[in-house]
């Protein structure tokens, strides 16, 4: 029997884009936060989070199904 390969960090933790998401909505808010209210500045913060997120998730739409199937087993 084949050993199991050790889980990479989307099964330990979070998947990559997503942690890149929480990092850069992070950094964002931190850095508007000197110059807007807290509030706005979470709102800044999540929608350059997830402009970066959806950016990221572009290459994945280039795929065939079949492909992406190959790839996930």
């Amino acid at each position: 029997m084949a050993a199991k390969p050790k889980p990479g960090l989307g099964n330990r933790i979070a998947p990559p884009r997503f942690l890149a998401f929480i990092v850069i909505a992070l950094a964002a808010y931190a850095i508007v936060l000197s110059s807007i209210e807290w509030g706005r500045a979470v709102l800044i913060g999540f929608d350059v989070g997830a402009i970066v997120f959806l950016l990221s998730c572009i290459p994945l739409l280039r795929h065939q199904a079949d492909a992406m199937r190959a790839a996930a087993q």
